[in-house]
């Protein structure tokens, strides 16, 4: 699953992801959300992309 996908997917309150820059395995976005944006970095943070920890 594409990393976009999972946060529209798995994080409660995104509403948009738009990728603005990918570089040296680093991706830069901005999310569009409802609600508490404290609670959707949490809930990124928690994820996990093949086995790594997502940093936020």
């Amino acid at each position: 699953m594409k990393f976009k996908e999972l946060i529209t997917n798995d994080v409660k309150g995104v509403k948009e992801v738009n990728q603005r820059e990918y570089r040296n395995g680093h991706v830069e976005i901005d999310l569009e959300v409802r609600g508490n944006v404290h609670g959707v970095a949490d809930d990124i943070a928690a994820l996990r992309v093949n086995g790594k920890a997502v940093r936020v």
